[in-house]
């Protein structure tokens, strides 16, 4: 499994604050709202990304909510998690690596 290509890593964390969405604290991990290998629903209009590492669809959490959530402990509204992205987005610049990142890995199924 590849990781989440730095520049969109680095955006991630920047537009959360380095802070984890569920408790404000101290983020550490890059989580995939709808998972590397699902589909996102076409109404959401998520351009689709290798490993589906747009980042609308990664927030950030610490290590005890994404141990909770993939451990089914924690269920969470994903459609607003993703607008939750995309307002916070509207806040942070847009670099051009990020740009550049996100063309170079769009996936090969999107036309």
């Amino acid at each position: 499994m590849k990781p989440i290509p730095k520049p969109i890593h680095d955006y991630v964390w920047q537009r959360d604050g380095g802070r984890c969405r569920f408790c404000g604290l101290e983020g550490e991990h890059v989580h995939h709202i709808y998972s590397r290998y699902s589909q996102i629903p076409a109404h959401l209009k998520i351009q689709e990304t290798i490993n589906n590492n747009h980042p609308d669809n990664l927030i950030l959490l610490c290590s005890k909510h994404h141990f909770r959530v993939h451990n089914g402990n924690i269920v969470y509204d994903k459609v607003k998690e993703i607008e939750i992205s995309r307002q916070r987005a509207k806040l942070v610049k847009t670099t051009t690596k990020l740009i550049e990142c996100l063309i170079k890995n769009k996936s090969k199924l999107a036309k």
